[in-house]
């Protein structure tokens, strides 16, 4: 038995048109998250110093984790070394980037200073001890 085969036309239409509702609800998105990125890089610029601050004590964290040998001056740790070093830089060159590195990592030295009970000139003074030597 042979079989045939039927012809079937083939209309072809047209692709239905774009809904214009879909259209302006994309570009509003659109325009929301070129907003939402536009505000988003206008914060980060205004707190550029911060950043850096927070970036450059990290660097140094991530290099002590890593057991780098950072250079060290005195009772400094590597952090205080280089953060003194950065605010000689910022002082002198009056750079700004330089100053905010120094101010990172000068608080991370705070930071362990006192962490670590650290003696600090003057300190017995505020304990209220008697240093005086009189009864």
């Amino acid at each position: 038995m042979a079989q045939t085969m039927q012809l079937v036309p083939v209309q072809a239409a047209a692709p239905a048109p774009k809904s214009k509702i879909r259209t302006i609800v994309k570009e509003r998105a659109k325009g929301a998250v070129k907003r939402g990125a536009s505000a988003a890089a206008r914060a980060a610029a205004s707190e550029k110093h911060t950043l850096i601050a927070i970036v450059s004590a990290f660097a140094v964290g991530f290099a002590e984790a890593k057991g780098m040998q950072l250079p060290k001056v005195g009772p400094l740790s590597p952090a205080g070394t280089a953060g003194l070093a950065a605010w000689g830089i910022g002082k002198f060159t009056k750079s700004k980037t330089a100053q905010h590195v120094a101010t990172g990592l000068l608080s991370v030295q705070a930071y362990q200073f006192g962490a670590s009970g650290a003696k600090i000139a003057g300190d017995d003074l505020l304990s209220g001890d008697d240093i005086s030597g009189e009864a």
